[in-house]
C-alpha cells in the first residue's frame, strides 16, 4: 500500500485498491453486509 500511503490519491493502482479493500474488509466485516443491504434497498 505504499502508493496509497505516500502517493496520496494520485498514485493509486489496482494493487493498492485491493490491499485497501482487504484491510477494510478485515477491520469492518459488518460494513460489507450493511453495504449489500443498502445497495439492494436502493437498486
Amino acid at each position: 500500500m505504499s502508493g496509497f500511503v505516500f502517493g496520496g490519491l494520485i498514485d493509486i493502482d489496482a494493487y493498492d485498491l485491493l490491499c485497501f479493500a482487504e484491510w477494510v474488509r478485515l477491520q469492518y466485516p459488518y460494513l460489507w453486509r450493511d453495504f449489500d443491504r443498502i445497495r439492494r434497498g436502493v437498486a
